[in-house]
Formats: structure tokens, C-alpha cells, sequence
């Protein structure tokens, strides 16, 4: 994370990203901060550190997108994982 460019929100938001965390604490949440970082990392989803009034906001990019299948819903588009997640969730079934 070292070296790693903090941009204000106006120019992340024309580069096509929006809010995803409020502002970190820094030093104090580092770890937090890296954990998130870290997850976004192992999805591959585009990131930026943004200045913002409370610390260090992360934003993800707005064009990642979930792949939809035409008369599907998107979760079944996505190998029916979170369709098995939803049905067990509604019948208060235990994962």
C-alpha cells in the first residue's frame, strides 16, 4: 500500500468510481483498511484511495458488473450460488 496515489472524490467519481467504505482512520485503522484493499484485490475489482472530510475513503469502480442471462435473475446467472443462498435464507435453512 505504500506509495499507493489518494485522489480527491470529484476526479474518482469522472473516472467512473464510486463510494464503497467511509474515510479509514489512518494510522489507527490500517489493517482495516488493508483487509478491504486486500479483498478487492482477490475479486479484481478496480479500486482508488480517495481524500475524503473524516480520512481515507476506498471507491470501487462502477463498471464492474454482474453478467445477466435474459429471463434469469443475475444470481442465477452466476452459477446459481446465491440462488441456493437466497432459498436457504428464505426457509431459514443453515448454510
Amino acid at each position: 500500500m505504500k506509495n499507493m496515489p489518494v485522489m480527491d472524490s470529484k476526479t474518482a467519481e469522472s473516472l467512473g468510481f464510486d463510494p464503497l467504505t467511509v474515510g479509514y482512520q489512518l494510522p489507527r485503522e490500517l489493517s482495516m483498511l488493508a483487509k478491504t484493499l486486500d479483498d478487492l484485490r482477490r475479486g479484481r475489482i478496480k479500486y482508488c484511495l480517495v481524500d475524503v472530510d473524516d480520512g481515507i475513503a476506498v471507491w470501487r469502480s462502477s463498471r464492474t458488473a454482474t453478467i445477466a442471462v435474459p429471463g434469469r435473475p443475475c444470481s442465477q446467472a452466476i452459477g446459481g450460488k446465491m440462488s441456493r443462498l437466497t432459498s436457504a435464507a428464505t426457509k431459514g435453512k443453515h448454510l
